[in-house]
């Protein structure tokens, strides 16, 4: 299973929502920013129902975020090593984001076993125009921003819950936003 969004870089400087959409062009969540001391996001469905929220730590050393999603409370921290590659890690769930994270090509795993994989992905012309067609209809993404390249794809692993994974995405897209 995939899902799309745009990578929007200073997404939270925006107060217009995030939409996430499946392989056929259906919304399938929202991200909704909230104004507050910190950021605080929230992930909603279609039908404006909570999936989860995500809130700035503050007072840290580095980028935290705390992700509340199925009854947990996760903290998505970003993290460097000495050659100075950043990664993230997922509390509780062990849960590690590695590869390009600047770049939005990156891969979660838990140990050796892949969780979703995300990447920065271009349409061809003729895909961009049939997508941005059924787009504009439901969801509110500018054609410039699909011209741009900055469409990420999140490629599930099976057996993964989607809006637990979605959440945690999301929680590294604000700890890069942050940095």
């Amino acid at each position: 299973m995939k899902l799309y969004y745009i990578d929007q870089r200073k997404m939270f400087s925006f107060m217009q929502p995030i939409e996430v959409w499946d392989e056929q062009g259906n919304v399938r969540y929202r991200l909704k920013s909230k104004c507050t001391v910190g950021y605080q996001l929230h992930l909603l469905t279609p039908y404006d129902e909570e999936v989860a929220s995500i809130r700035q730590k503050l007072m840290t050393m580095a980028p935290k975020f705390i992700v509340k999603v199925n009854n947990k409370e996760l903290t998505v921290s970003l993290k460097a090593t000495l050659k100075g590659e950043r990664y993230c890690v997922v509390s509780d769930l062990n849960w590690k984001a590695e590869g390009f994270l600047e770049y939005r090509t990156y891969q979660i795993t838990a140990e050796n076993h892949q969780i979703a994989k995300v990447q920065k992905v271009e349409f061809s012309k003729g895909h961009k125009d049939v997508l941005y067609e059924a787009l504009k209809k439901i969801a509110h993404v500018p054609i410039n921003a699909l011209n741009q390249g900055n469409c990420c794809e999140i490629d599930f692993s099976d057996n993964q819950n989607e809006a637990e994974v979605l959440a945690v995405v999301m929680g590294i897209e604000a700890t890069l936003c942050v940095k």
